[in-house]
């Protein structure tokens, strides 16, 4: 009910948008003023976003759903939490660190207080890791968590430099050509932390720049944890989504979508498709938590 909600919502809107847009009866085109129709569409499109928000916050209070999840301590259990001014992990201090990054600071909080609640019944893996500031919160979570003790986090990344977007975020001596490969920055910001991590360089799907790079490899190990930073199309998220979902487990893997807020930037841009994505899983997977600072958002697999 809840995302068809949504769905009807963004139809009305489409059509109340090609309404706006169409001349008057009696009118030509070039008497309709496009900016003030644009003005009217993007007032409405963000009438939108923060009817949705108000949605999501609202079922997620009434919902009686409660994952059958504790913290490794016992301390703790999962519960729904959308974009909550007292969400669990906003007591959490993350660690300092010093690696460019691109997540929010309450995004690092979650990622510092996900770990606590992994029971080691399968593998943590991390889908697109840049230079690393998001695994180094992860793994320092992780370990301290001890169900993590003799675990590795699977760290997956095509190392493709995409300067356009990407040197915005380096120094001067850290930019590099266009295609080229940051695997040295990588290595250089999680020196200290190696001996958690296990590398493979490798494409989810093909993306510009990667077409050389080798395919992604999973064996059959159940996954429990899935840090997911690779892409925000539908292809992108179908790539990873269908060829490890058999080793999801139902009613236990977390899947924390770091682009999913994404759908809320405006202007709108097209590739922004998480929301469409887990929209399109109906009752597979089970939204649970959502920031409020940044565009994280996680979903239990239930099968």
């Amino acid at each position: 009910m809840f995302h068809g909600s949504l769905r009807s919502a963004r139809r009305r809107f489409l059509a109340l948008k090609s309404l706006l847009l169409a001349p008057l009866p009696g009118t030509s085109p070039s008497s309709v003023d496009p900016q003030a129709v644009q003005e009217t569409i993007d007032q409405l499109e963000i009438q939108l976003i923060d009817t949705q928000d108000l949605r999501r916050a609202a079922v997620a209070h009434l919902r009686n759903f409660v994952p059958q999840t504790t913290s490794f301590d016992g301390t703790s259990r999962l519960h729904v939490s959308v974009m909550s001014c007292s969400a669990p992990w906003l007591s959490t201090r993350p660690a300092q660190c010093q690696t460019p990054a691109m997540i929010s600071r309450e995004e690092a909080q979650y990622y510092s207080y996900i770990g606590a609640f992994y029971e080691g019944i399968g593998r943590a893996v991390e889908l697109g890791s840049w230079l690393g500031a998001s695994t180094r919160h992860i793994v320092q979570s992780l370990a301290g968590n001890p169900n993590f003790n003799g675990e590795r986090l699977y760290v997956v990344d095509d190392f493709v430099w995409r300067a356009e977007w990407m040197n915005g975020y380096v120094s001067d001596d850290e930019k590099l050509l266009n295609h080229a490969s940051f695997r040295h920055l990588f290595d250089k910001y999680t020196g200290d932390i190696r001996h958690l991590l296990c590398v493979q360089e490798a494409k989810l799907t093909d993306y510009e720049g990667n077409e050389e790079r080798d395919q992604f490899t999973w064996g059959a190990d159940a996954i429990e944890f899935l840090y997911v930073d690779c892409g925000r199309t539908l292809a992108a998220n179908e790539a990873w989504y269908n060829y490890l979902r058999r080793s999801f487990i139902p009613g236990r893997t977390l899947l924390m979508m770091q682009d999913w807020r994404t759908h809320r930037e405006r202007p709108r841009k097209w590739f922004n498709q998480t929301l469409l994505f887990t929209e399109s899983k109906g009752s597979e997977l089970e939204f649970l938590h959502e920031v409020r600072e940044g565009s994280l958002a996680t979903f239990l697999f239930t099968g």
